[in-house]
């Protein structure tokens, strides 16, 4: 089955670092309409980026979100869940991907809403 998911994201997820830089620097790919474009943020079915992968519970994750970062990934995506790559790294309890994404960790409206998301506050 097709999942929309290009070498860029099965690299991204896999944690294959130097591979994410190759397809970086090559970087065309074809989107659901067949036309070529930029693979960077290209989504999947999910609407899922190499972005949203390499943040949710990929190997090397931060390694791999770095080198997306360099070449201009949109961190603003959102997939069909309405979440960035940023709130994937939240709900994954990923902390070191959440710092790649360039977020402190501190009483933030993301960070409290991760330590308190089991909590009803009615």
């Amino acid at each position: 089955m097709d999942f929309g998911l290009t070498a860029l994201h099965y690299a991204s997820w896999n944690g294959h670092v130097r591979c994410v830089e190759i397809l970086c620097i090559n970087d065309l790919g074809h989107d659901g309409a067949g036309l070529q474009r930029s693979c960077i943020d290209l989504r999947s079915i999910k609407g899922w980026t190499p972005l949203h992968l390499a943040a949710s519970d990929g190997v090397n994750g931060v390694k791999c979100i770095d080198a997306l970062l360099r070449v201009g990934a949109d961190r603003s995506i959102r997939d069909v869940d309405g979440k960035t790559a940023l709130e994937v790294a939240v709900d994954a309890g990923r902390d070191d991907c959440v710092r790649a994404l360039n977020l402190e960790i501190g009483n933030t409206k993301v960070r409290l809403a991760r330590v308190i998301r089991n909590f009803c506050l009615l």
